[in-house]
């Protein structure tokens, strides 16, 4: 399960670049939903996910991976509680799942 405790995230604070990235977001996934992340440009979305792998540590708030709280693990740590699905394993799955992962891997082909 991921459990996201009101996260919130700011690039440059106190500066005229200031951008508030993430605002005490809260989101509970099950273990082995299937969840789409939708939104415009500069929206979040990748923020969101680069939280959670621990690409950077949020402001506030907390992560739960596994029942786990990770918050302030660094990305190498957190690495076996995340899984990601390759092409490869795509297309096992089903013609529905090929399409999403080739839209995901865009160029990567």
């Amino acid at each position: 399960m991921l459990e996201l405790r009101q996260i919130s995230k700011t690039f440059n604070p106190d500066t005229i670049n200031e951008v508030r990235s993430l605002r005490e977001v809260s989101l509970s996934i099950e273990d082995g939903s299937f969840v789409t992340v939708i939104g415009t440009n500069g929206s979040g979305k990748s923020t969101l996910l680069n939280a959670v792998a621990g690409t950077f540590f949020v402001d506030s708030g907390s992560i739960h991976l596994g029942g786990r709280e990770v918050t302030r693990w660094p990305e190498h740590r957190r690495a076996s509680l995340i899984g990601s699905r390759s092409r490869s394993r795509c297309r096992q799955a089903s013609k529905q799942s090929t399409r999403w992962c080739r839209s995901a891997a865009g160029s990567a082909s």
